[in-house]
Formats: structure tokens, C-alpha cells, sequence
């Protein structure tokens, strides 16, 4: 939450930014400063709403559920394809 003492205190630092350093350098300064505060505070949003989204998955998962069966039909469709290139390799190296 920004204050009125806070606000206060930004303004007052860039016009003294901009008096000291001129107005090109105060003007890379304050951006580097908001790029600064931008990033800082996207990272607290993301880390919230990642907090709060695994707080409701533990809180709704249930242990005696069935595994989803996707992973595993994918699991046999990947060994039958690598079982079908080690025999085509095996047919290749044993040609004379």
C-alpha cells in the first residue's frame, strides 16, 4: 500500500535526482528504478497466486484417486517405438 509520506518521498527524490544529474540521466535512473519495482512486484503477485494454487491442489487431492491413465498409455507407446528402432538397428548391424 503507498502512503501519502511515501509518495511524497518519490516525488521529492525525482526532482532531486533530476536536479542533480540533469534530465537525461534522472530519466534513465527513474526507469531502471520502475523497471526495478515492476519486477519486484510480479514476482510477489506469481509467487501469491503459485502459493494459493498449490495450498488448493494439496487441500483437494485425494490419495485413493486413480492415477490419470494418460501417462502410462504414453509410457507404452514410447517403449514399443524405441523397441521397434533397437530391432531395425539389430537388423542393420547384422547385415553382411
Amino acid at each position: 500500500m503507498v502512503t501519502a509520506a511515501r509518495l511524497v518521498r518519490l516525488v521529492l527524490v525525482a526532482f532531486g535526482v533530476r536536479f542533480l544529474l540533469g534530465p537525461w540521466p534522472a530519466a534513465v535512473v527513474l526507469a531502471a528504478g520502475c523497471l526495478w519495482w515492476g519486477l519486484r512486484a510480479w514476482d510477489r503477485w506469481e509467487s501469491r497466486s503459485t502459493r494459493r494454487a498449490l495450498v488448493g491442489e494439496v487441500m483437494t487431492r485425494s490419495y485413493r484417486r486413480q492415477p490419470d491413465p494418460g501417462h502410462v498409455n504414453f509410457a507404452r507407446a514410447l517403449a514399443a517405438v524405441a523397441a521397434e528402432y533397437l530391432a531395425r538397428c539389430e537388423q542393420e548391424a547384422n547385415q553382411p
